[in-house]
């Protein structure tokens, strides 16, 4: 899975990553899970 980010943005991003001393990846994983919950869909939990 990929997608396109401004700059601002994926600056926003990896600030983000760096401040809650995380991934990218698992920043996005608490994101898709918000995203499911939102529909009332299951999250996908760990990764």
């Amino acid at each position: 899975m990929s997608g396109y980010f401004s700059p601002e943005a994926s600056r926003a991003l990896h600030l983000l990553a760096l401040e809650q001393e995380s991934s990218l990846q698992a920043l996005m994983g608490e994101a898709f899970d918000d995203l499911m919950r939102k529909y009332g869909k299951h999250p996908f939990g760990e990764r």
